[in-house]
């Protein structure tokens, strides 16, 4: 039976740095990651997308446009992945 876990990355000033790119992109190749979410200060969600089963990295580009995109937005915001293992 799989397990639901969530992931979370902090983001400041809406700004998406090397690091964070890094860390998004490790959780998407590992292929356990069903949804991402970006939300405000306030804990609204401002974007979801659902992310299908093996993303590959030639789909990380425009999926981090997106990202940064709604990330932009948000200012100060919190990026959830939701994983199953």
């Amino acid at each position: 039976m799989e397990s639901e876990f969530y992931e979370e990355l902090r983001i400041s000033a809406g700004e998406i740095t090397e690091e964070i790119k890094k860390e998004i992109k490790r959780i998407i190749e590992e292929g356990k990651a069903r949804r991402v979410v970006v939300k405000n200060q306030a804990n609204e969600e401002v974007f979801q997308m659902s992310l299908p089963v093996g993303v590959v990295a030639v789909l990380f580009a425009p999926f981090l446009t997106l990202l940064g995109a709604a990330v932009a937005l948000a200012s100060d915001c919190t990026i959830v992945f939701e994983r199953k293992e």
